[in-house]
């Protein structure tokens, strides 16, 4: 399992996690973070699924998270990695409550935002048209 952490210019780096894993305080966000190696975005094109932080996912496949634009600039570089041909290498799901998820076309969309393949609530998976 890969974790985040944030770098400068909303950058995301990954570190592998075990139970073992120490964590610190971000330099960056409001948050504890693991310690270890610090791997690029490549690391993570292996990767079963990417499930990302969110407050509420439209059934378009757009989320909003935090503000901040880390993962939708993460999202962005994914896309962009070698051999894909526009969408996520791996499947991507926004986390969020069954409350959460809201009709298509609800969440404004700004040009840098990225979408999600589905949304994982606790009674399961919900796809998006992001991801058919």
């Amino acid at each position: 399992m890969l974790l985040p952490v944030c770098e400068p210019d909303l950058e995301l780096s990954w570190v592998v996690w075990t139970p073992q894993s120490e964590y610190a305080r971000s330099r960056y966000a409001p948050l504890q973070e693991p310690v270890g190696e610090r791997l690029g975005t490549d690391a993570v094109a292996g990767a079963a699924g990417i499930f990302v932080p969110a407050t509420a996912v439209d059934l378009d496949g757009n989320r909003i998270g935090q503000g901040g634009g880390y993962y939708d600039k993460f999202l962005a570089a994914l896309s962009a990695l070698p051999g894909d041909n526009g969408s996520h290498p791996v499947p991507t799901a926004g986390v969020v409550y069954a409350d959460e998820v809201l009709p298509a076309g609800t969440i404004p969309v700004e040009v840098f935002d990225r979408k999600v393949g589905a949304a994982l609530t606790p009674a399961g998976l919900v796809p998006t048209s992001a991801g058919r």
